[in-house]
C-alpha cells in the first residue's frame, strides 16, 4: 500500500487488531500494489477525512475503507452528533460523497 506521501507497508502486524485507522492523511488516494508488481488497485477518496485498512490475521485480503466518521473512540460519549467526523446535514442539505477505484 502506498499514498503519495510516506507511509506505512502493510504486514500482518499490521492486522493484529480489529482494523487500523489512518486519520492524519497527507492524500487521500492509496495504491495497493502487489509486491514486486505493478499490479493492484488505486483508491481516492477525497471528501473523507478517515481511511480504514483491515484483513483476517493471516487473511488473504486486504479491505481498505473510506470513512467518514469513526465508532465510538474511548475519549467520547454516547451522543451521535459529538462523534468525530459526524457529517450533520441541515434539513433540506444534500451531502455526497464518493470514492473511485481503478486498477493499475
Amino acid at each position: 500500500m502506498r499514498g503519495t506521501g510516506a507511509g506505512p507497508r502493510p504486514n500482518y502486524e499490521l492486522f493484529d487488531f480489529a482494523e487500523t485507522i489512518f486519520d492524519v492523511l497527507e492524500s487521500r488516494v492509496v495504491d495497493l500494489v502487489k509486491k514486486d508488481e505493478e499490479k493492484g488497485l488505486r483508491v481516492s477518496f477525497p471528501g473523507f477525512p478517515y481511511l480504514i485498512v483491515w484483513s483476517k490475521p493471516e487473511g488473504d485480503f486486504v479491505a481498505i475503507e473510506p470513512w467518514g466518521g469513526l465508532s465510538t473512540c474511548s475519549d467520547e460519549g454516547d451522543v451521535f452528533e459529538d462523534k468525530r467526523g459526524c457529517l450533520v446535514a441541515a434539513p433540506g442539505e444534500t451531502v455526497v460523497r464518493g470514492f473511485e477505484i481503478k486498477i493499475l
